[in-house]
């Protein structure tokens, strides 16, 4: 109950916020259709998308932190000292030591693959389920299909996800993109045919 309790004083907070400075293009640019839909970018997306980006990171790290907790105990987490002292000063490892060093390599790139698989069925579902991640929902904003205005599909999900990616690579040219977009559209909107829209606007939804 705390916790609906502080979700729902921020998105007050947030919401009290962007109704002062939404006549101000730093803090967000808003293109409007005919039917009052309000397509959204600048600050108050760029801010949804770091707001995301900093429950990710913290899942993510507590995730890899309780799998090395379940992975490796006290006696190899000494023995990978001893692995790191000998690397530093280039002296051959022991097998004991060896072992534990292989055997520390394949929890890395376990970590590694398990957290990506995660984290695209966390964002997945949450665009599937609710048009919007925590950021986006604390905001304000829904991602939905660019055609339908409804929730978008797995398919549109998947190539979103990786297309962000390309957005974000050639110095956030993906994002810059979006302000010169009629309906604010990055390149990850536009490969996978969607945009980012006010939930207030969608009242007026046909």
């Amino acid at each position: 109950m705390q916790y609906i309790l502080s979700a729902f004083m921020l998105n007050r907070f947030f919401n009290r916020l962007f109704s002062i400075l939404s006549s101000m293009s730093s803090i967000q640019k808003v293109k409007e259709d005919e039917r009052g839909i309000r397509y959204v970018t600048g600050l108050r997306r760029y801010i949804s998308v770091l707001l995301d980006l900093i429950i990710i990171v913290l899942f993510l790290n507590f995730y890899g932190q309780a799998l090395n907790y379940l992975f490796i105990n006290s006696e190899s987490g000494k023995i990978l000292n001893q692995v790191a002292a000998k690397y530093s000063i280039q002296v051959p490892l022991s097998i004991e030591e060896e072992m534990v060093k292989s055997k520390y390599v394949k929890l890395i790139i376990l970590n590694q693959i398990s957290q990506f698989i995660m984290l695209f069925c966390y964002v997945a579902y949450m665009w599937l389920k609710f048009a919007a991640t925590p950021g986006k929902l604390l905001l304000g904003l829904r991602v939905l299909d660019a055609n339908t205005l409804e929730k978008i599909t797995l398919k549109q999900a998947t190539k979103r996800f990786f297309a962000f990616i390309l957005s974000v690579v050639p110095l956030f040219l993906g994002f810059i993109w979006a302000h010169f977009n009629k309906r604010c559209q990055t390149w990850h909107d536009k490969i996978a045919g969607t945009v980012v829209v006010t939930s207030r606007s969608l009242k007026y939804k046909d």
